[in-house]
């Protein structure tokens, strides 16, 4: 992947998890980073050159920092989300 394809609103998933520790961030957000979730880009980390940037889970509420070369880009939908115990599974 290069990092020239990577911007913000864009599909990906996360398919590697690299070393860390040269990421400026809080240890919060550096134990938000899922193998394998998909999520949206939601902007290159402040400091880090668009070598790093924010992507926002679809299956929590939190997003974390990823390394360029951990993403790669997708057009896999958001999974359903339920709307309730009685809800359709079919949609």
């Amino acid at each position: 992947m290069n990092v020239s394809d990577i911007k913000q609103g864009v599909r990906v998933e996360i398919t590697d998890l690299g070393d860390t520790h040269k990421f400026l961030v809080r240890h919060e957000y550096l134990d938000n980073r899922q193998l394998g979730v998909l999520g949206v880009i939601e902007g290159p980390v402040e400091g880090h050159d668009d070598e790093i940037w924010w992507v926002k889970h679809d299956n929590t509420r939190y997003k974390a920092p990823y390394h360029f070369s951990e993403i790669t880009l997708t057009d896999e939908e958001h999974p359903k989300k339920s709307t309730g115990w009685n809800s359709d599974p079919f949609g």
